[in-house]
């Protein structure tokens, strides 16, 4: 015999949801994505201490909720984690909202209209939850930022901050760790919703201007566009599909200074890995999801795998309370380690191109410059160096005279001078337009030594500019001529 008893819990279960491990940048990425799910556009995370306590406010442009619906989104876990999600919903717990919150303050306030309807308001006093012993919250007739709210639209409020978790004081100079950390935060996070669909996230500090996040792409770099893709794939798993692209991006050293920041992200090696986007949310940024013998290590960096998933997968891959983390699914491991396995076998070539000095130090003869300096007693004086396999070919198909014309119009009016006066001068060459210097060059020098690889090879790389992209030169001979690097 078997008797019922009630196991309803307990209030105090609200701090133990507030102790979830969120990070505050989890915390706020949480609430978007509420704000996401109901069509927002445009997103405005505010830090505000005008009406006399710090307070944090997260207002949308959404659908909206009518006072049902508000009255709902304050019950924990109203909705069944298994039960069907609509499309680009990015919910599954119904905790986040709360969790989230009580994670940073004790007091949270939603307020939400629907088109043509009225402002509606609800109150979460997470203190007086436990004073009361009840799961009770409050409707309130009027809010003093419903006024915030245009024709339709969210606010959250964070009241009553616990200042001892997160530092949000307006006018203290911790708060730009905070903003710095939450910004790279939701540009990696919902870098796909801003660059592909035209999302707006701002960030503001009491009445000053807003600033707008730039969205955060893993695979394209800013001014170098030169990725590789070398994998892409369609699977099907549990009547739903998986996408896997596969991206070797360009060698970090020759990349400029803002790539290279771009690049390097959270850390250049924390980068490498799988990015595993839910719904075109960011959920794991990098990493090798703990396959077998599958490690983080440096000549690995420009390997990075995008994989994407919809909610519908989510018991499948484990999808964790914070939403940044997922498992494999069994059935999918060996396949996940031959993908990785390619795109790291990809990278190493060229990190092994770029680190390995033994391949070089046999090329120790004398470069071939661009210019022939000389010092004289009246000063530097520069020539064209007519032995340049590239030069050599342009003025080759030019007329004696007219190749006289343009060397001494080129030598004689080299600003040298000037140059010393500003400090110098430095220009790079695009990885895109080196590459076609490098072909063109390998072309006619094999053409000129009767198709003899080895001695094209020792003039190319000892030929500026190539002696400064030697990584690229070698990646290029081994692709065209399909001789293994020795």
């Amino acid at each position: 015999m078997k008797t019922e008893f009630e196991i309803n819990p307990p209030t105090n279960l609200i701090d133990v949801l507030g102790h979830s491990g969120y990070t505050f940048e989890a915390a706020i990425a949480d609430i978007i994505d509420n704000s996401i799910s109901a069509n927002a556009k445009n997103i405005t995370i505010c830090f505000d201490d005008s009406y006399g306590s710090q307070t944090i406010y997260i207002l949308d442009d959404g659908d909206g909720m009518d006072r049902k619906k508000l009255n709902e989104c304050l019950i924990p876990a109203y909705q069944s984690i298994y039960e069907a999600r609509k499309e680009g919903d990015l919910g599954r717990y119904s905790l986040g909202l709360k969790s989230a919150t009580k994670s940073f303050c004790s007091d949270l306030y939603v307020c939400s209209k629907i088109k043509n309807g009225i402002a509606n308001t609800v109150e979460l006093d997470f203190e007086h939850l436990k004073t009361v012993n009840k799961w009770v919250a409050y409707n309130l007739d009027d809010f003093y930022l419903s006024h915030l709210l245009g024709e339709h639209g969210t606010i959250v409020v964070w009241d009553k901050i616990n200042l001892s978790k997160v530092s949000v004081r307006v006018d203290s100079d911790a708060l730009y760790e905070t903003l710095d950390k939450l910004e790279k935060k939701l540009s990696h996070t919902f870098g796909k919703y801003i660059i592909e669909d035209g999302l707006n996230i701002y960030i503001q500090k009491r009445n000053n201007k807003k600033h707008k996040i730039e969205g955060w792409d893993p695979f394209f770099l800013p001014e170098n566009r030169s990725t590789n893709k070398i994998y892409s794939e369609n699977k099907n798993y549990k009547n739903s599909k998986i996408t896997f692209n596969t991206y070797i991006l360009p060698t970090y050293t020759n990349l400029s200074e803002k790539d290279q920041k771009y690049f390097v992200g959270r850390g250049a090696q924390e980068q490498q890995g799988f990015y595993i986007y839910r719904n075109k949310r960011l959920i794991q940024e990098g990493g090798w999801l703990d396959l077998q013998d599958i490690k983080l290590e440096p000549k690995c960096n420009s390997c990075r795998i995008e994989v994407n998933i919809g909610t519908n997968l989510d018991e499948e891959f484990d999808v964790n309370f914070g939403k940044d983390k997922i498992t494999v699914p069994t059935e999918l491991k060996s396949l996940f380690i031959s993908i990785a396995k390619s795109g790291r076998t990809e990278a190493s070539k060229n990190f092994n191109y770029k680190k390995s000095e033994t391949k070089i130090k046999q090329y120790k003869e004398k470069n071939i410059p661009v210019w022939n300096v000389y010092k004289t007693n009246d000063g530097i004086k520069l020539t064209i160096n007519d032995k340049h396999p590239i030069i050599k070919d342009v003025l080759g198909k030019l007329p004696s005279k007219e190749v006289t014309k343009l060397v001494t119009l080129l030598t004689k009016t080299l600003p040298v001078s000037e140059l010393a006066v500003k400090g110098g001068y430095k220009e790079e060459f695009k990885e895109t337009d080196i590459n076609i210097l490098i072909k063109d060059t390998f072309e006619q020098l094999m053409k000129q030594n009767n198709n003899d690889l080895e001695k094209t090879k020792k003039q190319i790389l000892k030929t500026e500019p190539f002696v400064y992209y030697k990584d690229l030169v070698i990646d290029f001979i081994i692709k065209k001529t399909g001789e293994k690097d020795e």
